[in-house]
């Protein structure tokens, strides 16, 4: 379910009605109410303190296998919240190339590119998302890249 909120001064939060309302009318009324009654019956506090707690450890878990099965000339940022590592490969290497040979081994992850305004840049960076694989899927699918960056980079 994707479903948000924002706070911010009337006049922009209108604006940004309007826009909504232009790219889909309105949200799902089934998932407020699912929401609205989860919020009910779960303090919001409670939730957020849970998927911190999750998703850092997750983070934490997937850096650790990058630093075991990441060439040295790999880099990321650490990040300090969401759901994504920020992966920057040798400027000599391509997120698209890799992502598929990374396929064909059932291993997926967003080019940069596709994060950038202007064609061209970004690509050998790369987004990976840590909330949703398991710590063994996380480990199966950083070593397959490991070993798939290595074998680019000779």
């Amino acid at each position: 379910m994707r479903m948000g909120w924002a706070l911010g001064p009337k006049e922009i939060i209108r604006k940004m009605g309007v826009a909504k309302q232009a790219a889909d009318l309105h949200s799902n009324n089934l998932t407020q109410r699912i929401i609205y009654q989860f919020l009910i019956d779960n303090p919001l506090e409670d939730h957020l303190n849970s998927i911190r707690t999750f998703y850092k450890s997750q983070a934490d878990f997937m850096m650790t296998c990058m630093k075991q099965h990441f060439p040295e000339q790999v880099s990321w940022i650490v990040p300090k919240g969401g759901m994504f590592i920020w992966v920057t490969l040798p400027s000599n290497l391509r997120a698209d190339t890799l992502l598929e040979q990374a396929m064909a081994r059932n291993v997926l992850f967003v080019p940069g590119q596709n994060f950038y305004a202007s064609p061209g840049q970004g690509i050998n960076t790369l987004r990976m998302n840590f909330s949703n694989p398991s710590k063994e899927e996380i480990t199966k699918g950083i070593k397959i890249m490991g070993d798939l960056i290595r074998d680019m980079m000779r």
